[in-house]
């Protein structure tokens, strides 16, 4: 069955590992743990299978498969599970793949991956279609010290992710929905100042600042749309002083990106941005996970980071190269 599995330019065959985070989506990547070896190994890319048990520790496992030899490591989970292994890939040769089997799913939509699914066949499937991928160095944001794939946040978006948090709705995309409705109408403007390389781009109240590296945040959410995660910057979207209900009035209009043509909304870029405010309780998320409160400090980090993309929705240009030969 792995006869016609490609090897890379030198004819040796990708070493891989996959760290799984059993609680994400709701425990949806769990239930994929007891298939997942046989379902790679089927697929002819066999490896470890490393589940996670605490914040951080996805950085922590894939740093030890670089260390026992991987070349490729398998992200499954959410986009917070992906953002911690690319933590510990920055920097380095080894290749980030992503199963997604999170809440959200936001940057299997940027980059063209299917959600993944139960069963030894279906994972077997999506691997080989995930190693079978163009690659790309993309651009991460080390927020506060953490490494970011997707968007951070300060104000509404980190607020909404602590409902979430504490939410036991399922299904996830059902949880996401109720989470940002119960946010929009519990949440109100802080005051908060954004420097972006250096220039105060914002100073007084604002009801959220996302910094994005990619288009596309919070369950579908197309908070930048014109987000190149290749390009060496980040896009900073702020949101000014509007009221709860002119938020609810604006929110479906995030799904397709309508939002930019209103007069409270600004979308720069920039490589440094550091959002700062007076409150103390002001919260920040990294990758829709909770990381504690402001200031939030985001610096960008060109091409840090090899990831395989079936389908990039920011380019269409040729690509830099594949993951097997």
């Amino acid at each position: 069955m792995a006869s016609d599995v490609r090897a890379d330019a030198g004819g040796v065959r990708p070493a891989l590992a996959y760290v799984v985070n059993p609680v994400a989506g709701h425990g949806r990547a769990g239930a994929v743990i007891a298939d997942l070896a046989l379902a790679a190994g089927a697929a002819g890319f066999g490896g470890p299978v490393h589940v996670t048990k605490y914040p951080g520790h996805a950085t922590e496992l894939a740093g030890h498969a670089i260390e026992a030899g991987a070349t490729i490591v398998v992200a499954v989970g959410g986009d917070g599970t992906a953002g911690e292994v690319a933590g510990a890939l920055s920097g380095t040769d080894v290749t980030l793949g992503i199963l997604p089997a999170g809440g959200g799913n936001d940057l299997a939509r940027v980059f063209g991956i299917g959600r993944l699914r139960a069963g030894p066949v279906a994972i077997a499937h999506a691997i080989r279609q995930l190693l079978a991928a163009p690659t790309y160095r993309l651009d991460v944001a080390v927020v506060n010290g953490k490494t970011s794939l997707q968007a951070s946040g300060a104000g509404l978006d980190a607020h909404v992710t602590e409902v979430r948090s504490r939410s036991r709705v399922r299904p996830p995309t059902l949880s996401y929905a109720i989470g940002a409705v119960t946010g929009l109408l519990t949440w109100r403007s802080r005051r908060m100042r954004v420097t972006v390389d250096g220039k105060v781009a914002h100073e007084g109240p604002a009801f959220a600042v996302t910094v994005a590296n990619t288009s596309t945040y919070g369950s579908g959410l197309r908070i930048a749309p014109g987000a190149d995660p290749t390009d060496g910057c980040l896009d900073v979207a702020i949101i000014g002083d509007i009221g709860r209900f002119e938020a609810l009035r604006l929110f479906p209009s995030v799904y397709h990106g309508g939002h930019v043509a209103h007069p409270a909304f600004r979308l720069l870029r920039g490589k440094h941005v550091l959002v700062e405010s007076d409150d103390d309780r002001l919260p920040v998320h990294v990758d829709g996970t909770n990381a504690g409160f402001a200031p939030l400090e985001a610096r960008a980090a060109p091409g840090v980071v090899s990831v395989t993309v079936p389908a990039p929705e920011w380019v269409s240009r040729p690509v830099t190269g594949s993951t097997l030969a």
